[in-house]
């Protein structure tokens, strides 16, 4: 459980959270007192405001200003909403027009599907041209982001509803491709669980692996055709401290900007990833591709325990379908061959598996000696003797007492051979940890020392100070790899150097595992007094997906100068359909932002949701909430349960038929209550407020 924030912040003449707009005053008095420049005080004030609203690509913005891209994208669109207003004998003044923001929540492929059926029908009936603002968590931004790929999709979303429909429902799976591209991208220092699972699992569901930027989404952003984009993320770090109801965690990405929206804190999306110190761009990083981003921004499926089960899961079956393709030229060999060493933790893996199973172990004992006793190990060679004499003697119980012992002497023959890197060791430590673990025996020793190996490859800081009770689902992690681990051997043995060419990949993937390090991103803070006034002092970031902290991104589309008065939230949520607004209501609350009433009564009928809820207050903007399954689009008995059932979030492929079901149902949330969207369109017009 994260923790959450107490107490409620005050909140200033901006619309903010007081602390934010007290941080960003500060850092402004910081690059006062730290400039060099000769012009003074009142220069360096200069300096530091043209620095925070140049939005150039070599430097740091502060500001809770919009970014001149999007000021630009926002003036063309309203030309585009004021002519649609004025269709419905709505007129209005583009200086005091609020805006209307559509909200797509997390929901993995379900989420994807029902946004663009949602879209669909909006642009059917005609109201999508009201729209400003797009924003996505999670399984909407896959449909954002791929949407994006066309300058008038929202003229052609009839054409693409039809082309990704029959794209998302093949069931194809380009195994080769995906080790192509996780290797590949383990080449990269940064190197995350969120490249693993943008590779092995993000891909498989869209079957495609988009390589474009987000900084090329510029014209159908930018030109007015299309609502603005705003992708969601948070930051983990500042989410483990201050909990869901802070403004702090929340990252959000547009074409022209990315960064900490609520600490006013942000780099062009081309620099994003690039290396920064005190604000300015020292060493310039190639853009993360959209492939890349639709694993970090769609990257939880369920709670870490979930996640862990999952995702080894998935390495296991996607090595076994490695295993498949063997045949081909493209893995038939690897650069090199095993080391000794490496075939000798190889074969300790094999011992274990038969002994387990009570297999005669009489060969493996064979060529365990023998690779032993050519690479002179000799206190493992005589112990590996010794356990093989009394071997056929003795208890399984036994055995694992003398095998554990067999272990430690082979990591003190690697360690004396200078071998003690790399993913044998790996290997070993891994193995060695399972045994004690299965023994009962103290594992604090063997994990601190499994966490001190490659050191520099594991980026999660904060994390390797760790002990065991820090990482309660260790054993998991433990207890699969060492299976994975098996796995390659047998791999091994079938096909010579089939696959060890990836076995330093699954040690990598494996030390991401241990650490559960996510969204791993250069920070673009560091070396700054900023860094040390937003708590952001290490060199790296770690970003997630939003719906951690709350599946639908009220607090990126409630930023004062986006002006946005009605939200139209479609939830596309597993389960609890009111899980979403109850937070946004939350967060509202705690910094005083703000946001409309939600009466408990009125949001406690989860199992049978109406199709359409309106939310209005004073002063407040209005909230229509639509939740997917309802009784409108669902009026069978039980039929809300089987749709969520049928649609499960984690369901990587639906048959066409299913999504043609699901495309309706989501374009029936719109048809079904056109009339109170034109009506709570019209009413918010007729009271304008300043921006």
């Amino acid at each position: 459980m994260l923790p959450s924030l107490q107490g409620s912040p005050s909140v200033s003449s901006t619309g903010v959270p007081a602390q934010h707009t007290t941080l960003l005053k500060e850092t402004v008095c910081l690059f006062q007192k730290n400039s060099t420049s000769p012009q003074g005080p009142q220069g360096n004030l200069e300096e530091a405001v043209k620095m925070s609203e140049s939005g150039k690509d070599d430097a740091v913005r502060f500001s809770l200003e919009l970014s001149a891209g999007e000021r630009e994208a926002s003036g063309n669109r309203m030309g585009q909403v004021r002519s649609y207003l004025q269709s419905l004998g709505i007129a209005c003044n583009e200086e005091t027009m609020p805006n209307i923001a559509v909200l797509g929540s997390g929901g993995g492929l379900r989420a994807m599907i029902a946004l663009l059926g949602t879209l669909a029908e909006m642009q059917k009936q005609g109201l999508l041209d009201a729209v400003m603002y797009l924003c996505g968590v999670s399984g909407s931004t896959w449909c954002m982001s791929t949407l994006y790929n066309e300058n008038n999709w929202a003229k052609n979303i009839e054409g693409l509803e039809k082309e990704l429909c029959e794209k998302l429902s093949k069931d194809t799976c380009h195994i080769r491709e995906e080790f192509r591209l996780l290797k590949q991208a383990a080449e990269d220092e940064l190197f995350s669980l969120t490249d693993v699972w943008d590779t092995f699992f993000v891909y498989s569901v869209l079957k495609l692996h988009d390589p474009t930027k987000l900084s090329q989404h510029n014209d159908a952003s930018t030109k007015g055709t299309n609502p603005y984009p705003i992708y969601a993320a948070v930051e983990y770090s500042k989410l483990s401290k201050e909990g869901k109801t802070s403004s702090g965690p929340w990252f959000e990405y547009t074409p022209h900007e990315s960064g900490l929206s609520g600490l006013g804190a942000f780099v062009s999306t081309k620099a994003l990833g690039s290396k920064f110190h005190g604000g300015t761009l020292r060493e310039q990083k190639e853009e993360k591709h959209i492939g890349y981003l639709q694993g970090l921004w769609g990257s939880a499926p369920g709670n870490m325990k979930e996640n862990i089960h999952f995702l080894l899961d998935l390495i296991k079956k996607k090595f076994q379908s490695l295993k498949k393709t063997r045949k081909h030229a493209h893995f038939a060999a690897a650069p090199h061959s095993p080391s000794d060493h490496c075939e000798g933790a190889g074969l300790l893996l094999e011992l274990y598996k038969q002994g387990s199973a009570g297999e005669n172990c009489e060969e493996v004992f064979r060529e365990l000696k023998q690779v032993l006793k050519v690479k002179k190990t000799k206190n493992s060679y005589l112990k590996c003797s010794q356990v093989h004499e009394a071997w056929k003697f003795k208890t399984w119980e036994e055995r694992k007492a003398e095998f554990t012992a067999l272990i430690k002497d082979f990591k003190t023959d690697l360690q004396a051979t200078h071998s003690s890197s790399g993913h044998c060791w790996g290997v070993v430590l891994f193995l060695e940890l399972h045994m004690q673990d299965s023994a009962g025996k103290d594992c604090e020793g063997v994990f601190r020392e499994l966490m001190e190996t490659h050191r520099e490859g594991i980026r999660n800081h904060h994390l390797m100070s760790c002990d065991l009770a820090s990482f309660p689902y260790w054993k998991i992690v433990t207890e699969g790899f060492w299976e994975i681990a098996h796995f390659i051997w047998e791999c091994e043995q079938e096909a010579a150097g089939f696959i060890w060419s990836v076995a330093n990949l699954l040690w990598k993937m494996a030390r991401c595992l241990c650490t559960w390090t996510w969204g791993t991103t250069p920070n673009f803070l560091y070396g700054s007094d900023k860094a040390h006034v937003t708590g952001l002092t290490n060199k790296l970031i770690y970003l997630i997906d939003a719906g951690l902290c709350n599946n639908s991104a009220y607090p990126l589309v409630l930023r004062q100068k986006r002006n946005v008065k009605l939200i139209l939230s479609f939830d596309f949520s597993s389960g609890d359909p009111f899980e979403t607004i109850r937070r946004a209501s939350e967060y509202c609350q705690a910094n005083r932002i703000p946001f409309p009433p939600v009466d408990p009564q009125v949001i406690k009928d989860q199992d049978k949701p109406s199709s359409c809820y309106i939310f209005s207050g004073t002063d407040t903007p209005t909230v229509m909430h639509f939740p997917l399954f309802n009784t409108e689009n669902c009026p069978g008995a039980n039929e809300i349960q089987q749709c969520r059932d049928k649609f499960a979030t984690i369901r990587p492929c639906y048959a066409k038929e299913d999504i043609e079901e699901l495309l309706t149902k989501a374009k029936k949330n719109v048809s079904n209550n056109l009339d109170k969207i034109l009506k709570e369109i019209k009413q918010i017009m007729s009271s304008p407020t300043p921006k």
